[in-house]
């Protein structure tokens, strides 16, 4: 039998017949007595019909629930006996929140599946079924906890941990992160403690949580809501009196979680503490040196437990000491090990500012190399480190009587580096170069110095761009006294350093502008950098700051692609340049171009610019609007995750802005991510710093302006969701 449809009724003949109408009552009652004898039988069938389809829908009822009861008993969903063993794959609910789990491995157990993520996978689908009690600090979720969780931290940096992604089913929303009464911005951390979810929650906002991948413990989140952040300071201090508020550039990271930084000593000298991602404090401040004129030149990880650090005067000596870690994470502390003292004057370290190119290099966790000028002289000298101990070799002279200055030392191999200095008493200058091969204490010369350009027009030191491509090959541009611009290449081999042909790049530009840090470049965003073994990237401005970007290849012969004009600055906004570029990767780059400005170099809008590099072709994408105004445009305060993300800081300037942007790039546009909301700084240059996969730290100056008697060094510790 199968449903059917109900048969036909003939409608009742109208009208109906009236006894005080004598005209058409008989009419009317024989139509009406005709009707009544064809709707009994009509009636009757419509009510075999109503009758057969209910029995068929009783029927297939019966059948459907006897179809579930056969599919629950094959798939074994039943409730979970402690101790009894499931073959994997078997289904079970769970005594404690009566959803559904499957088994991973066969196996037994005295734990209820919900709290088993490690034998039972979750298959019923979670929601926000249930509210939690309000959150006020650090939280687990599990499994079973509830889908709202209304939230008020009552400090800030605070997180929401989410549970092992396996005993969760895909999609969501699976939380409702309610911080509409919290005053602090929070984040969510996936199982293994890492903020994910790309976005943080503000104070009074809310987002959903959706998993998008749970194949492992942390999975994959997404947060959705208003007004998110893209970004979470975990940790906030300011110093006290007894350091400045100057900012040293030098760093260490030990690991992704913990790294070293500096701070002058008001007395004079300099010491160090730790930013441990997994305290909301600081370490105490341990005192490196207590010379007055001492500070920080560089810093490199030894090991996971100990840092190297040099360090000297205005006109000292160099020293370097061992850093050691000790205690545990969240209670971390430094201690200072005897320091070694070079025999030379080795002012600065040969100049060596953390921002420049590198003067001092690490060849190996234990072998470093220095090259430095006192008076006329260049040297380099060799640092040993054997567990906390540092030796300084005997100084090795390089050039005798008319060094002006080292202009990059480059690590080649873990015995040797290729250094590029300046010969000579009046312009033009030599660059000069040589294969420098260090054994123990000991420094000596691989072959001959060589000559890479007897043409370098202006001043004496470091008036040139350089950078290493691959340990056999090294490019250096110079700038003759008609502005001509030229590439050339350096091979490093067995036999020491030899120099290529140079090929020119541009001619008559109408200024010297490939200095190392002119316009804002510094070694994270160099105007000379490696693209791949064979190829650099180059960025310049002419005499009136219109900007070229350009591919040079060496492979075998160098080769110059098209060069793209204006796409970094179009015009001159002031003598110090109309914009830079951000520290770049290497399929594309990003420009922060200043789109308006004053003489006096101050008060500046910003738009971003991707550009995408294939092969030697650069071209422009979108642009991406930074309203805010920022000053000196030419010193850009940015930096770049390993992930990609850029991170803009704004710029050196009395008008610090209170949040940070962040933002990734294709190379065709701009993907805005939002912005991390941080305090005001005062005019000492507020740079993030990464020290770890996903975070960053930054050194800004507090002023009185910004409620503070005296200034004072505050330290944020930020973290940017994966």
């Amino acid at each position: 039998m199968t449903i059917t449809a109900p048969p036909a009724l003939t409608p009742t003949p109208m009208p109906v017949p009236q006894r005080n109408d004598r005209a058409t009552f008989g009419g009317r009652y024989d139509a009406h007595i005709t009707w009544q004898s064809i709707s009994v039988a009509e009636y009757s069938a419509v009510t075999t019909n109503v009758y057969n389809n209910a029995v068929e829908a009783y029927n297939a009822a019966l059948v459907a629930a006897s179809a579930s009861a056969t599919a629950i008993s094959a798939a074994g969903v039943t409730m979970w006996v402690s101790g009894t063993t499931y073959a994997a794959g078997v289904s079970t609910i769970s005594l404690l929140n009566l959803q559904s789990y499957r088994r991973r491995t066969t196996g037994a157990g005295t734990t209820d599946p919900s709290l088993d993520p490690t034998n039972w996978a979750r298959v019923t689908i979670d929601g926000m079924g249930t509210i939690g009690s309000m959150v006020t600090g650090n939280t687990t979720l599990t499994s079973s906890s509830a889908g709202y969780q209304p939230i008020a931290m009552t400090a800030p940096g605070k997180a929401i941990t989410a549970p092992d992604a396996t005993a969760l089913s895909l999609g969501g929303p699976k939380y409702l992160l309610d911080n509409s009464a919290g005053g602090y911005s929070i984040g969510w951390r996936d199982s293994t403690g890492v903020l994910a979810g790309r976005h943080c929650v503000p104070a009074g906002g809310m987002a959903e949580v959706w998993l998008e991948d749970n194949s492992t413990a942390a999975g994959v989140w997404r947060l959705k809501g208003d007004n998110l952040e893209a970004g979470l300071v975990t940790g906030d201090n300011t110093l006290s009196a007894s350091y400045l508020s100057s900012i040293f550039a030098p760093f260490v990271s030990l690991a992704d979680d913990v790294s070293i930084h500096f701070a002058p000593l008001a007395a004079g000298g300099f010491a160090a503490f730790l930013v441990d991602k997994n305290s909301t404090a600081l370490s105490t401040p341990v005192t490196v040196s207590a010379s007055s004129g001492d500070v920080p030149r560089t810093a490199f990880k030894i090991d996971a437990t100990h840092a190297l650090v040099f360090f000297s005067g205005a006109a000292s000596t160099g020293k370097a000491v061992v850093l050691s870690l000790t205690g545990s994470s969240g209670a971390y502390g430094l201690t200072v090990n005897a320091a070694a003292t070079s025999a030379q004057d080795t002012t600065n370290w040969g100049g060596e500012n953390f921002s420049s190119a590198p003067k001092v290099v690490q060849l190996s966790s234990a072998l470093y190399l220095a090259a430095f000028v006192t008076g006329t002289t260049a040297y380099c000298e060799s640092i040993t480190v054997s567990g906390v101990t540092t030796a300084i070799g005997a100084a090795f002279t390089v050039l005798a009587t008319t060094a002006n200055g080292i202009g990059n030392v480059m690590p080649v191999s873990a015995t040797s580096a290729a250094i590029l200095y300046n010969d000579g008493t009046s312009s033009p200058y030599n660059i000069k170069s040589d294969l420098i091969s260090v054994s123990g204490s000991t420094c000596s010369r691989v072959g001959t110095a060589q000559t890479v350009s007897s043409v370098m027009n202006g001043v004496a030191t470091g008036y040139y761009s350089s950078c290493l491509l691959s340990t056999t090959l090294a490019l250096c541009l110079d700038c003759d006294s008609s502005f001509n611009v030229r590439a050339i290449p350096i091979t490093i081999g067995g036999g020491g350093t030899s120099v290529g042909t140079p090929v020119s790049v541009e001619t008559g530009i109408g200024v010297n502008g490939i200095s190392y840090g002119a316009n804002g470049a510094t070694r994270y965003n160099p105007h000379l950098s490696p693209l791949s073994s064979s190829t650099a990237l180059l960025w310049y401005f002419d005499s009136s700051n219109i900007s070229r970007a350009v591919v040079i290849t060496s492979a075998p012969a160098i080769t110059v692609g098209a060069i793209a004009y204006r796409s970094i600055s179009a015009a001159a906004v002031n003598t110090a340049g109309g914009g830079a570029i951000l520290p770049q990767g290497t399929t594309e780059f990003v420009a922060a171009v200043a789109k308006a400005g004053s003489a006096s170099g101050y008060s500046f809008n910003y738009t971003f610019r991707p550009h995408k590099i294939s092969g030697t072709t650069i071209t422009w994408g979108g642009s991406g609007v930074y309203s805010k105004l920022v000053a000196q445009q030419d010193t850009i305060g940015a930096t770049r995750l390993p992930s990609g993300k850029y991170i803009f800081a704004g710029c050196n300037s009395a008008n610090s802005s209170d949040s940070m942007e962040v933002f990734s790039s294709n190379g065709d546009a701009i993907n805005y991510s939002g912005d991390i909301k941080i305090p005001l700084f005062g005019s000492s240059s507020v740079v993030p710093t990464v020290v770890g996969a996903n975070r960053i730290v930054m050194l800004g100056q507090q002023t009185g302006a910004y409620g503070l008697s005296t200034p004072a060094l505050r330290v944020l510790n930020i973290e940017i969701p994966i």
